[in-house]
């Protein structure tokens, strides 16, 4: 069994609507991913994402929002570990950017 953080990302590409061809590359990449992830894997995140969805206003939110509950270990994450992933996820993201 492994665990996965689930970043911010996560929730609202998998619930993008932009008809943009990134952003549905964006869109489907993460659904591959999450009907991937293995039944018995345990899928984490912290309270900061659900702070960071909550702001601003964008289509499929109440969807992104819902997902975060559900989540086992949903207050277990440390906070270290979501500014770790969050900057791993902005360098990564950086650099995708470049190839585009």
């Amino acid at each position: 069994m492994a665990t996965h953080y689930v970043e911010t990302s996560i929730p609202s590409f998998y619930f993008e609507v932009r008809p943009e061809p990134a952003m549905v590359a964006r869109r489907d990449w993460t659904r591959q991913w999450w009907a991937s992830v293995p039944a018995d894997d345990e899928l984490v995140t912290s309270p900061a994402v659900v702070d960071e969805q909550a702001c601003g206003d964008f289509p499929g939110k109440r969807d992104a929002l819902a997902l975060g509950p559900k989540f086992p270990a949903w207050d277990r994450v440390s906070p270290k570990l979501c500014i770790a992933a969050c900057q791993i996820a902005a360098s990564v993201g950086r650099k995708s950017n470049v190839v585009e």
